[in-house]
């Protein structure tokens, strides 16, 4: 590199840094609100950033009403080379040092984009369980890794060792745990709810908040409700959330006797809320990355009941933040929210540890400072190459 161009990296890792975060999502998940999470930080500390994001989408809205730069151009998939040209050209006009890759989309076209010119630094999140090889064509997607990511954010230890399985270089791979703003969970209004779906005051509310998807499990939290029901009878259950699987599911709950006490009320911007009036938090994926609807229920001090799938127990200390089952265990699951329910004075010692955990390794400031850091170290090396 030219002395130009190492006066030029200096002062960004000094400085403020450029930054494109593109995101491909058309819905919104936790890795959307990671994203913005993110954002928010990097521009809180004076740093330069675009979002690229789906026209319309839920990411885009949120993001601009948050007051930030957002590109709205429409991406099909992970070969348009119409998105691939048109980030090639946002890259040669702004100059960024970074591209922060946040969906798998986003980093095949961000790194197909990156070939040509001067090359900003590539970092990809990586927030599944998913072996790199799940859907991959001839196990092609393990170039995209080695050849079109400069690191890959492992946002959690189960994650990272799938990557480690998976063949990916160790010294690629940086371990940087996703993290939530508490405060925000901090209040909710759970009377409003009980008045939306005339629950009376007094009766037991248990919830899952999640995409509807086989990996989140949230069949086996249905086949749990009628052994709850059988201890608690006038116990009330919601499912929030959209996807390709929640029809199916409130079939199922129709055949099951229990649609009277079950709730599929979709996609809700008032999660606050939800997680204020849940007596009991469930999570029942069989595959997770690490899972940012257990720190938000940790915020808002709701008891948790999850699986041991995935990341979760990185997160979740069993009898100690809340309580673990083996994943695809209605059985299980069932027992754990009627022990739950059973025992607010050990609900209460949960919701306490938990907590501390949140504030100790888990908010959106320690992911954004680790992340910074991360994009500093990446660029001087750079500039020592």
């Amino acid at each position: 590199m030219g002395s130009f161009g190492t006066l030029l990296f200096s002062a960004a890792i000094m400085k403020t840094l450029r930054i494109l975060h593109i995101n491909t999502e058309r819905t919104w998940r936790g890795g959307e609100q990671l994203t913005l999470y993110t954002i928010q930080g990097l521009a809180k500390r004076g740093h330069f950033n675009h979002l690229l994001a789906q026209p319309n989408s839920p990411m885009a809205t949120r993001a601009k009403e948050a007051g930030h730069d957002v590109i709205e151009y429409p991406m099909y998939g992970e070969i348009d080379l119409r998105a691939v040209y048109f980030i090639a050209r946002l890259a040669h006009r702004w100059k960024y040092h970074i591209f922060h890759l946040h969906t798998p989309h986003a980093h095949m076209l961000g790194g197909l984009a990156s070939l040509g010119g001067r090359r900003p630094i590539r970092v990809v999140n990586k927030r599944t369980d998913f072996s790199i090889y799940r859907n991959s064509f001839f196990g092609l997607n393990r170039y995209k890794y080695v050849l079109l990511a400069d690191c890959v954010i492992a946002e959690s230890k189960k994650i990272q060792e799938v990557l480690l399985q998976d063949g990916i270089d160790k010294k690629k791979i940086a371990l940087i745990y996703e993290g939530i703003d508490p405060e925000r969970f901090q209040r909710g209004n759970p009377q409003r709810l009980r008045r939306e779906f005339s629950i009376e005051n007094g009766a037991k509310v248990v919830g899952n908040i999640a995409h509807f998807a086989d990996h989140k499990g949230q069949i086996y939290f249905v086949e749990a409700i009628p052994k709850i029901l059988k201890r608690f009878p006038d116990s009330f259950f919601f499912l929030v959330g959209q996807g390709e699987l929640r029809q199916k599911l409130m079939h199922y709950a129709q055949e099951l006797g229990i649609s009277q006490r079950v709730f599929f009320p979709g996609f809700r911007k008032d999660v606050e809320d939800f997680l204020h009036l849940f007596d009991v938090f469930v999570i029942s994926s069989h595959m997770e990355g690490l899972c940012t609807s257990i720190m938000d229920a940790y915020a808002a001090g709701t008891p948790v009941v999850a699986t041991t799938a995935g990341g979760i127990p990185e997160l979740v200390e069993n009898e100690k933040t809340g309580i673990l089952v083996p994943p695809r265990d209605p059985e299980a699951l069932a027992d754990a929210v009627c022990t739950m329910l059973a025992s607010p004075a050990k609900a209460k010692r949960f919701v306490a540890k938990g907590k501390e955990v949140l504030y100790q390794k888990f908010s959106a400031e320690a992911m954004v400072e680790q992340t910074l850091d991360l994009y500093r170290r990446l660029l001087k090396s750079k500039r020592r190459r």
